[in-house]
């Protein structure tokens, strides 16, 4: 749909354009003239195909340039027969004013004409803004048109058509509704309703700095839980030894009774073995149940923030494996 043009705006911005203007250059003026004519015979052949939804706008735009009671008329014609009552309307009221500028009598009595016949066409929309309402800043407009305060709660003249009312005020919810337009019918106004706050989430209020939240994985947690998982890790080593010793003891024992001499070399063998796996199992078992202890303690008690520092390192021994833990909290 072409643009909506406002009546009473439009009346005066035609209006406008026909004051006394200082001299432009003849270059410039050529120009005008050249380019306006262009614009005009470009509008005439859209005419000539029955497409006034592309020549309106060229009749508009050639009056701007070069602005001329004939271009009036005829971008009222335009309006006119692409239905848009209210924009014909409004450029026929202004043909009137600038034909007689012009001296063309004739003219403004044709405009005249066409401005009593289509006032009877006229549909007109009242958009009402309540005192409720009325929030420090909003925003009220009428498709592309900015209403002001004047205009709210005036009927004013539209063409037929789909319309949108909007208004918007800085922290509040924008509100719009649609408003279909048909000629012959009255329209009933569109009260703009009190526009809702926005809702923003809640934040916390920072009193002589900014706020921070309290850290929860500490580096002393961090340390405690690591600790605690080497000591679990030593336990099931711990336990693995064991295993593993057992079976070298139960190997032993098989070749030869306990408490007596045995001659057989495997059988020595398997015995030492089963003494050296028990031994690091004793120890690392030992070990990981005090790491463990110490890192559930640690992390447990840990304050928000602490400096440490954490090693666990291995410690092999004749026949076995262990681990070893030491650190500053």
């Amino acid at each position: 749909m072409t643009r909506l043009v406002n009546s009473a705006a439009c009346a005066l911005a035609l209006s406008l354009a026909l004051l006394p203007t200082p001299a432009l250059a003849d270059e410039g003026l050529e120009d005008a003239r050249t380019r306006g004519k262009q614009l005009f015979d470009a509008a005439l052949a859209d005419v000539k195909r029955d497409d006034f939804r592309a020549a309106c706008p060229k009749f508009r735009a050639s009056y701007e340039v070069d602005p001329k009671a004939s271009t009036l008329l005829n971008l009222g014609t335009c309006y006119e027969r692409n239905g848009q009552t209210a924009s014909a309307w409004g450029a026929f009221s202004s043909a009137v004013v600038a034909a007689r500028r012009a001296g063309r009598e004739e003219w403004a009595l044709q405009a005249e004409e066409r401005v009593k016949a289509l006032e009877g066409r006229l549909v007109r929309l009242t958009v009402t803004v309540p005192p409720e309402a009325r929030a420090e800043g909003l925003v009220v407009e009428r498709d592309t048109t900015r209403l002001s305060e004047s205009e709210w709660g005036l009927a004013m003249a539209v063409d037929p058509g789909e319309h949108v009312i909007r208004a918007h005020a800085e922290g509040r919810v924008p509100w719009s509704a649609r408003v279909t337009v048909v000629e012959g019918t009255r329209l009933a106004p569109v009260a703009v309703p009190k526009l809702a706050l926005e809702r923003r989430s809640p934040g916390v209020v920072a009193v002589g700095g900014p706020a921070r939240t309290p850290k929860y994985w500490t580096p002393a947690r961090v340390g405690g839980a690591t600790l605690a998982g080497a000591g679990l890790v030593g336990l099931g080593l711990g336990a693995a030894l064991a295993v593993v010793a057992k079976g070298k003891y139960d190997s032993s024992t098989a070749l030869c009774r306990p408490g007596i001499a045995c001659a057989s070399d495997q059988a020595v063998k398997d015995n030492s073995a089963a003494f050296d796996l028990a031994t690091g199992a004793t120890v690392a078992t030992v070990v990981g149940a005090v790491a463990s202890v110490a890192g559930v303690g640690l992390f447990l008690w840990a304050p928000d923030k602490k400096s440490y520092a954490l090693q666990v390192t291995p410690a092999p021994g004749r026949g076995y494996a262990g681990i070893a833990a030491g650190g500053a909290f």
